[in-house]
């Protein structure tokens, strides 16, 4: 193994593989080593993601299943809604995970390291990279998606949540699910003043994925409640008595409005959910790092660094911050006014909003479909006390 190299990942998740996946994939960067640090291999089905979009990624084949439509369902309302031209998409880690590092292999440019990194440091024009094991490696740049949640906590002007969730694979010895429609948002069980609900993903008629999602200020005092509401979901709601669990995956994943400096030195930069990827008010992220995977490498080779990067539209900022104090404040009603944006608003539309992909003559009329006085209040709010 060397001790020097181009560019070095702290943390070898979905951020850092697609990062070295771009750079790799790039004729002008075919020279540059890269280095993968973490002290886990990533060779477990550890999570899901789902992604919407119109255009293509890399990845689109990968995919488990995609779907042209979904199904919402609240105490007001309940309707299979389309999607296009949008479609939404469901990636397995491993499948992620297989497909990523075959690639990485296969272009020579890209070493794995299964250790911890304890400190960096910048000197003599590099970055430096310490680990665990007292290895000491150099680089051009260092992309840092190693994160902490009190990274997103400390300022008393700014939201932070959490999302939190648990989900099961299972299966059914019968034929009970739809699988050309997943349910996105299901709020039909208790919100207990948070925002609640449960997705449904079929992978088969008689295979799903179904996820206990919550946004809210804290995890549940234990485990066994996330275990308890998906059980109660299960036979309660889906009337499902027999199934079988095949998997299990829960995260915690941060969203908050807390500014975040993502250039950290004069050759280091944060990436991934450390960097604010996962959107403030949904926690998507999966897209918005393939994104910033693109624009990094774009800098690169266009300006030999990795910092002419265009942020979010500050607008969008103000929008989450929005959502995320109505969350916070008002968590039990958030199912009534994600019920007005799903009935009274093309899909497609909602979906690119939650993407920060719509203009502002689009943003308006979703903003007039909610309580205008509440909605109002609420960003007014964030933009005087700047929150």
């Amino acid at each position: 193994m060397h001790t020097e190299y181009d560019y070095i990942m702290l943390g070898g998740g979905a951020a850092a593989l697609m990062l070295a996946y771009a750079i790799t994939q790039s004729n002008e960067l075919k020279d540059k080593r890269l280095l993968i640090i973490d002290p886990v291999v990533k060779n477990q089905n550890d999570r899901t993601w789902c992604y919407w979009h119109a255009s293509t990624t890399p990845f689109d084949h990968l995919a488990a299943k995609k779907w042209p439509q979904v199904s919402f369902k609240a105490p007001k309302f309940e309707a299979k809604l389309s999607t296009l031209p949008l479609h939404y998409y469901m990636l397995k880690g491993i499948d992620f995970y297989e497909f990523i590092q075959k690639k990485l292999q296969e272009s020579g440019q890209v070493e794995f390291l299964q250790d911890r990194v304890s400190h960096t440091s910048e000197q003599n024009g590099y970055a430096q990279v310490h680990t665990q094991s007292q290895k000491q490696f150099s680089c051009a740049y260092c992309f840092d998606s190693r994160f902490q949640l009190s990274d997103f906590e400390g300022d008393e002007r700014c939201i932070s949540l959490l999302q939190h969730f648990k989900g099961y694979l299972i299966q059914t010895p019968h034929d009970v699910f739809d699988i050309e429609c997943p349910t996105l948002f299901d709020f039909n069980i208790p919100q207990h003043n948070e925002v609640r609900f449960v997705y449904t993903l079929p992978l088969a008629p008689n295979k799903a994925l179904i996820e206990f999602t919550i946004f809210s200020s804290a995890l549940l005092p234990q485990m066994i409640d996330y275990d308890i509401a998906l059980k109660s979901y299960i036979e309660e709601n889906l009337k499902i008595d027999s199934y079988q669990i095949l998997e299990k995956e829960k995260g915690v994943i941060p969203m908050s409005n807390k500014p975040i400096t993502r250039k950290t030195g004069k050759y280091s930069l944060k990436i991934g959910t450390a960097a604010g990827m996962a959107k403030a008010s949904t926690g998507y992220v999966f897209l918005r790092c393939w994104r910033d995977a693109q624009q990094i490498t774009a800098s690169l080779k266009k300006q030999n660094h990795p910092f002419q990067i265009t942020p979010t539209a500050p607008r969008f900022n103000v929008y989450d911050s929005t959502i995320m104090n109505l969350m916070l404040t008002r968590g039990g009603q958030i199912q009534d006014y994600f019920t007005d944006l799903f009935s009274k608003n093309p899909t497609e539309r909602l979906l690119r909003f939650l993407d920060d992909q719509t203009s502002l003559p689009e943003e308006l009329l979703l903003m007039s479909t909610v309580p205008t006085r509440t909605f109002a209040s609420s960003m007014t709010k964030i933009l005087v006390n700047k929150i």
